[in-house]
């Protein structure tokens, strides 16, 4: 199956063997959060027991104080206050808590999301002249504005203020009279965080100042943890805490546009996890922007009309579906072309018929299947849009800045960017890409990677285990699905290929025996056959059935003992 295992390193036996009784869990389970860097029993006690009072105080975000006397301004004053977010779900998001908020406080707000293929990211000079022409005294940005310091001294030129939330790589200086919140400053101990969580630290500043109720502002978790795991931020810190909560939050959510994804997405009333979040619902959030206009997505947020909501919800789960189908036929181009690249270390693809709010998504999958960075370009009216996404072993953002000169505009971060770019600058783009790639990159580091959690037998794996290892959710960047190996076992029986895709099969080892699954591994079905005696690499799984709760393995990559 063409993936490396990267078997887990050594744990002191002492260590495990010590917290794992002082904290009354598994040893395997200790020995997975010590290896991920809980150092001691009491940071394995928080992982495992995320609370809300260990969030950072909001006032360690440099120019807090600063932001939060603008605003509270504004709203003693009457001036009009325009929220100014990205068209992604982070932005949308945040948007949506921030005007919340505002509106809660009787602010005098209205909100503005540029339109991904006229706009483009940032804060836009389109987006200014609105504000100009609607008379705004005050601009929030929302997701954006790192690298929007044109835009923003043209809101100064208009005597319009300007008040900078974001958490991307600070690119130029804006000017030291506009509040800039953004995580990644000295000041702050968790860099990580969303837009949509640096939207809620700004909330949660303005909620203490006021002197209002927190526990009010913490109902909003559900829109943090939705930007959070679609922004795809480590799950770690602070956003453990976010994502955690937001999970419960979302169960019972008092906000009608949530509670409408929900029922239209068929969630309503099933358990929801980060997979949820991520592939289901923000999705659906996404599909808006990327297509249209992402200003229908922050009404579903903030409205309070429950029959408004299920139509925006039932719109953009049709926009969804669009958008699947037009991801589809570029990931099936764009493969064709990946497949003629033999050699190359770095994907640089261009065509003149890819929606350019399509080809991140694309961009993803392709990286993926061919474990190469990837940056697709859509070449639309005379400009390029494109959109790139990494490896681990990559730092994406730091490669564009080797090409900035070839670029009309660029963002973003390690994993993912976004560029503009001149048809002209393509080729060479292409080329240096390729080179940096090919510096940076070892070719053993070309090939996917299944990083073993534990080793361990399949006696284990009983319901006491399984409710452990959930403690260890939600899952996601920096907390993946935990992995593991398991030695010697026997394949039982005959391997079942279901719609022509998944590979399911039993597995025994001595006395036990458990259901396995291998999804959309058919190719699998070559390599066993009844009575094998493989090596399995694995997550474990409890699937309900009729009430009944059952132990199985996710199958990652099989091979024949040796």
């Amino acid at each position: 199956m063409n993936n490396k295992w990267i078997k887990p390193t050594p744990v002191d036996a002492t260590l495990i063997d010590s917290v794992a009784k002082k904290l009354k869990i598994s040893s395997t389970i200790t020995e997975i959060l010590i290896r991920r860097g809980c150092a001691t029993g009491e940071e394995i006690h928080d992982f495992l027991h995320p609370v809300v009072k260990n969030l950072h105080d909001p006032f360690l975000m440099r120019d807090m104080e600063k932001a939060i006397e603008r605003v509270t301004r504004a709203v003693k004053s009457k001036e009009k206050i325009l929220i100014y977010g990205d068209y992604d779900v982070d932005g949308v998001t945040g948007a949506s808590l921030l005007i919340r908020l505002l509106k809660q406080i009787g602010a005098d707000v209205y909100y503005y999301i540029p339109h991904r293929r006229k706009e483009g990211y940032g804060l836009s000079l389109e987006g200014v002249r609105y504000a100009v022409e609607h008379y705004v005294n005050l601009i929030i940005t929302v997701d954006c504005g790192s690298g929007s310091a044109g835009a923003v001294e043209e809101a100064l030129k208009h005597h319009i203020d300007v008040v900078v939330t974001d958490h991307h790589e600070v690119r130029g200086e804006l000017p030291r009279s506009v509040p800039f919140l953004n995580p990644l400053f000295d000041d702050y101990p968790f860099k990580y965080l969303s837009g949509c969580g640096v939207a809620f630290k700004f909330a949660q500043g303005i909620v203490k100042k006021l002197g209002l109720s927190e526990k009010e502002l913490f109902w909003e978790f559900d829109l943090v943890a939705l930007s959070t795991v679609c922004d795809v931020v480590p799950l770690t810190g602070e956003n453990r805490i976010f994502v955690k909560h937001g999970i419960r939050c979302i169960k019972k959510s008092r906000n009608k546009g949530i509670r409408a994804l929900l029922e239209v997405s068929g969630l309503k009333g099933k358990d929801i996890d980060t997979y949820h979040l991520g592939f289901v619902l923000g999705p659906r959030v996404n599909a808006q922007g990327r297509l249209k206009d992402a200003r229908l997505a922050v009404q579903l947020f903030v409205t309070e009309d429950d029959e408004e909501a299920v139509q925006i919800a039932r719109k953009l789960s049709t926009e969804n579906q669009k958008r699947m189908e037009i991801e589809k036929r570029i990931v099936d181009e764009a493969t064709l072309l990946a497949e003629r690249m033999e050699g190359k270390y770095g994907f640089v693809i261009d065509s003149k018929d890819w929606h350019p709010g399509i080809i991140g998504i694309a961009a993803s999958r392709i990286a993926d299947r061919f474990y190469r960075p990837t940056v697709l370009i859509s070449v639309i009216d005379g400009i390029g849009k494109g959109s790139g996404r990494s490896i681990p072993e990559f730092h994406l953002y730091n490669a564009l800045k080797e090409c900035e000169e070839m670029f009309l505009s660029f963002g973003g971060h390690k994993h993912a960017c976004g560029i503009t770019i001149a048809p002209a600058n393509i080729e060479k783009f292409k080329k240096n890409f390729n080179n940096i790639a090919k510096r940076e990159l070892e070719k053993e580091e070309l090939v996917s990677k299944l990083h073993i959690d534990a080793v361990i037998s399949l006696e284990d794996i009983n319901p006491k285990f399984v409710k452990e290892l959930s403690l260890l959710a939600p899952y996601g960047l920096a907390n993946p699905t935990p992995i593991f190996l398991t030695h010697k076992l026997q394949v039982v029986g005959y391997p079942n290929l279901i719609k022509n895709q998944h590979l399911k099969f039993n597995l025994r080892a001595k006395d036990k025996i458990i259901k396995a699954i291998a999804f959309r591994n058919k190719q699998l079905n070559e390599i066993i056959s009844t009575n094998s005696i493989v090596d399995v690499v694995y997550q474990v799984m409890e699937q309900q059935y009729n009430n009944r709760r059952n132990i199985e393995l996710n199958i990652k990559d099989v091979t024949l003992f040796a």
